[in-house]
């Protein structure tokens, strides 16, 4: 009797662990599915702090859950090997979010070790006849890959980038074949091959380039007359772009000049909060650049806001509105410094007649410089412009004379433009060593790119235009071997 008694308490308590399995699973799937459903611009907001930290409070009770009575689970509840992969998949995702929240390395590091986890345990392998009775299970799994794609993509990853496009095409391949009723599946993930692919080679065009700021700028303590790039936002309109999902690398890359080298031991300097749009609203674009402007509070934060697209006489061209993007929708920008980018056919002469040289945005004291291009080039030159300046030849096996003279060189212009008579906002910018790195390469886009000419806002003086050392600089790289 007392062993019936027993038994009986055991199959209670074995129902209790299944039921708060259930409801944990459920919990968790609505609060990372809200999440994931926001636009960035939400992410940053201290309002939703609250429903992070109880969606990450519950997915880790859930791990833990799992972890403690795994065996129960398998006896009772019958639990899969994807189940335990959709857990750690979600813990995935959750710190993606978070990484858009706050741009912190360590979260999206966090989210690829879980995603990690997941392949080397083959928690999603299925075997072929799994898979032609419940095609969700190869949806599910396409779905995972596609999420630690777009990780690898940020960590440039091009190894197991390239594995995971290899993966993806051959579930894509079974899903055909399985199945007539997933069509938009297939179609989707077709689409992500060949984006993947296509970033695939541009990782590894780009292997060896440098995009971070090396640790040897780190700020030393804190300055109050100094430039903080605190918040940037990139914003692309354009169609025809090297991207993957709504990440397109060039926009990429520009942000990626607004981080530091990793360095050993604890990190120091402020992260700059980064937000990338793909093919945004008008109206989302503005709530965007409002959000990243409220959150400027020492008055020496600065905003770089990045836009590519193109634009006619009514404004910047955005698919939702008519009228576009126009200088007015960005005056309230100018409250705080401002450093903007813009690319695409019209971006130069938009900005002459946006308002914003002048008139209305020059009663606004906070330091405003912007630089336009007519097509591509302003961005690759302020990401790199080695990789700029030999754009269509193979690049060398080794950068090891032009990438130290790159740098070299850029602190002598920098200098030499703090020497010069500028204004007072360009001099402003130059005490940020981002911005700074950009007006030393604008010159450079400037000199390399004579019909071109991007514009740039307040103007340089002729004899930092014409220094000679921009040729000379032009010439080193180009004689890359």
């Amino acid at each position: 009797m007392q062993r019936d008694m027993a038994q009986g308490e055991a199959d209670v308590s074995d129902a209790k662990v299944v039921q708060r399995y259930i409801a944990l699973m459920e919990r968790s799937k609505e609060a990372v599915g809200l999440l994931a459903g926001l636009p960035q611009y939400a992410f940053t907001c201290a309002s939703i702090d609250p429903f992070v930290a109880k969606a990450f409070e519950g997915l880790g009770e859930l791990w833990r859950l799992q972890l403690k009575y795994r065996e129960v689970l398998a006896r009772v509840y019958n639990i899969k090997r994807w189940e335990i992969g959709e857990i750690a998949s979600r813990l995935g995702q959750l710190y993606y979010i978070s990484f858009l929240r706050r741009s912190d390395p360590e979260a999206l590091r966090h989210a690829a070790q879980y995603y990690q986890v997941i392949v080397a345990r083959n928690y999603f392998e299925l075997p072929a006849s799994m898979a032609e009775k419940d095609v969700s299970y190869v949806v599910r799994k396409l779905r995972f890959m596609a999420r630690f794609a777009l990780v690898c993509i940020h960590l440039d990853k091009v190894d197991e980038l390239e594995d995971l496009m290899r993966d993806i095409r051959s579930l894509v391949d079974t899903l055909k074949s399985v199945s007539t009723a997933h069509l938009d599946d297939v179609t989707a993930y077709t689409r992500i091959l060949h984006e993947g692919d296509r970033v695939v080679e541009a990782l590894k065009r780009d292997a060896g380039i440098p995009f971070k700021l090396p640790p040897r700028y780190l700020p030393v303590g804190q300055s109050r007359s100094a430039l903080h790039v605190a918040s940037a936002v990139f914003a692309t309109n354009q169609e025809a772009l090297v991207k993957f999902s709504e990440l397109p690398l060039a926009a990429l890359r520009l942000g990626q000049t607004l981080e530091y080298e990793p360095v050993d031991g604890p990190r120091t300097g402020a992260i700059v909060n980064k937000t990338y749009m793909y093919r945004p609203t008008v109206s989302a674009l503005i709530a965007q650049v409002s959000a990243a402007v409220s959150r400027l509070e020492p008055p020496n934060h600065a905003l770089v806001l990045y836009i590519n697209a193109n634009a006619d006489e009514h404004g910047i061209i955005f698919e939702d509105d008519a009228d576009g993007l126009r200088g007015m929708d960005l005056l309230m920008a100018l409250r705080r410094p401002l450093f903007l980018i813009l690319e695409g056919r019209g971006m130069k002469k938009w900005l002459g007649q946006s308002g914003l040289k002048g008139g209305r945005g020059a009663g606004h004291g906070a330091p405003f410089v912007a630089m336009a291009s007519d097509d591509q080039s302003l961005t690759k030159y302020l990401c790199n412009p080695v990789s700029a300046v030999l754009e269509g030849r193979d690049l060398p096996a080794s950068l090891d004379d032009q990438l130290p003279a790159l740098d070299t060189w850029t602190d002598a212009m920098v200098a030499k433009l703090k020497a010069a008579p500028l204004h007072a906002h360009t001099a402003a910018f130059l005490t940020s060593p981002f911005t700074a790195r950009y007006l030393a390469r604008y010159l450079l886009c400037h000199t390399a790119a004579p019909a071109v000419h991007p514009a740039i806002h307040p103007p340089l003086p002729h004899t930092v235009l014409s220094d000679p050392s921009l040729a000379a600089c032009l010439e080193q790289i180009q004689a890359a071997e």
